[in-house]
């Protein structure tokens, strides 16, 4: 009976109109009819290339892979869909742009590639692999395991990480909406030294528009010295920013010579959706 039932409806569907074969179209498998309801729960599970390739297989897995990637977004984030974009809804869903950081050699680990050292007086950076005259870095995600960290002098001893949200097409596109951009880094002195620690964020925009903010730290001679993270935060008010600049700067306050300034380690620039 139900091998009767199912070649039944697939003659009706190869006799069927052209507006009947296109709405059974993508709906039929080895000869039975599969539920919309299953075909979107399969959807769930495929990867962001997956889902996109669906998207053209037919009309109806275009119209279910949509339905599918609005309704993951509205469970997972309890939060409406409306007026945001279909492909932002694909980056929250399968993208990394907001789990990932955007700096690198955040450490030190591959000495200051990636970095553009502006002043270097003193007795300049320094690499120090564990720090000296501090406690080891603590245990936490921004330094994925490193243990190494940027030493300053008496002398100023800064540099500039420039992250070009032109470089990566997600970024670029999640920038034209409405985001936190969140930096954070760690910083410590010596037990037996002051020390002096500035950070900058800026947000350049095309037209010429910036955006930034200052944070500083400092701390005394004979203190009991920790890892403290400093934390700033931008709300991006420009849908035309072409890059995100990470400067910080450290040094001792007594002037000693050797590497006794202000230690940074585990620099962080993320972004953080607002919607």
């Amino acid at each position: 009976m139900i091998n009767f039932i199912k070649h039944t409806l697939l003659e009706r569907f190869m006799e069927s109109p052209r507006y009947e074969y296109e709405q059974l179209n993508g709906r039929v498998l080895s000869n039975s009819i599969i539920p919309d309801d299953l075909i979107s729960k399969i959807f769930e599970y495929l990867p962001r290339k997956d889902i996109l390739k669906a998207r053209l297989v037919c009309k109806n897995w275009d119209t279910l892979s949509v339905e599918t990637i609005h309704h993951l977004y509205q469970t997972r984030f309890h939060k409406s869909t409306e007026n945001l974009s279909l492909r932002y809804l694909i980056i929250r869903l399968y993208g990394n742009v907001f789990n990932r950081n955007l700096l690198q050699n955040v450490n030190g680990e591959t000495k200051f590639k990636h970095w553009k050292i502006l002043w270097n007086d003193g007795d300049k950076f320094k690499i120090e692999n564990p720090p000296s005259g501090s406690p080891p870095l603590p245990d936490a995600p921004e330094f994925k395991g490193h243990t190494s960290c940027f030493a300053t002098s008496y002398r100023p001893c800064e540099k500039i990480q420039v992250v070009d949200t032109s470089g990566d097409d997600d970024v670029g596109f999640v920038m034209k909406h409405r985001v936190t951009v969140h930096a954070s880094e760690w910083v410590c002195a010596r037990f037996d030294c002051g020390a002096a620690y500035w950070v900058k964020l800026s947000l350049k925009g095309k037209d010429g528009t910036v955006q930034e903010v200052v944070g500083e730290h400092r701390e005394e001679q004979w203190c009991n010295p920790e890892w403290k993270k400093i934390v700033l935060d931008i709300d991006s008010n420009s849908a035309n920013v072409e890059s995100i600049e990470f400067r910080h700067c450290g040094q001792d306050t007594q002037f000693w010579a050797g590497h006794y300034g202000m230690k940074m380690a585990g620099a962080v620039v993320k972004l953080i959706p607002i919607d």
